[in-house]
C-alpha cells in the first residue's frame, strides 16, 4: 500500500504540478527558461503538497532536504521520485544562477557521454556542478547528500 506522501506525490503528478517543460522535453532541447520554470515548479509542488511557500534561500533549500530525506527514510524508488528531484535540482541550480552568478550550461553530445545530457550549472570560473544529479543523490542517501550543504560549498567555491 502506498504512504500517504506517496499518493500526494501521485495526486500532484496527475493534477500536472510535477509537468513543466523540464520534464517533457528531451535533455538536449532543454533551455535556460525551461529550467527556471522547472525550479518554479517546485515552489509549485511544495505548496500544494507541504502547504508551505518555498523561498529561493538556505531555507528553502532545508525544506528540499527534508522531502528528500523523506523520500529516502521510506524507500521510494528513482521511478517515484525522478520528477520531484527533477525540479528540486532545478531550484537548486536556479539559486545559483540568481544568487552565485552562474549560468546553467548544456552539454554537447560529445560531453554528454563523460557528464551526462542533464544541464549543469557553471561557475564563473569554469566549474561544473550537477545540482540535478545532487537531488537525485539526496533521494537516494539522504541528508549525507544534502543539498544544502552542497549550496553552500559550491557558494563557497563561487567567491
Amino acid at each position: 500500500m502506498l504512504h500517504s506522501h506517496l499518493i500526494r506525490i501521485a495526486i500532484a503528478t496527475a493534477l500536472g504540478l510535477c509537468s513543466s517543460a523540464c520534464l517533457a522535453a528531451p535533455a538536449t532541447s532543454l533551455t535556460a527558461k525551461d529550467m527556471t520554470e522547472c525550479a518554479n515548479g517546485a515552489i509549485d509542488y511544495v505548496k500544494s503538497v507541504e502547504g508551505v511557500v518555498l523561498p529561493y534561500s538556505i531555507e528553502g533549500l532545508v525544506k528540499i532536504d527534508s522531502v528528500l530525506d523523506h523520500y529516502h527514510r521510506r524507500g521510494y524508488s528513482f521511478e517515484q521520485t525522478q520528477d520531484q528531484t527533477m525540479l528540486f535540482g532545478c531550484f537548486v541550480g536556479e539559486m545559483m544562477v540568481r544568487n552565485l552568478g552562474a549560468a546553467w550550461y548544456f552539454p554537447s553530445e560529445e560531453e554528454a557521454n563523460v557528464i551526462g545530457k542533464l544541464p549543469v550549472i557553471r561557475l564563473k570560473n569554469g566549474t561544473l556542478f550537477n545540482p540535478i544529479g545532487k537531488a537525485r543523490k539526496a533521494a537516494e542517501n539522504g541528508m549525507e547528500d544534502s543539498i544544502a550543504k552542497f549550496y553552500r560549498f559550491t557558494a563557497g567555491l563561487a567567491k
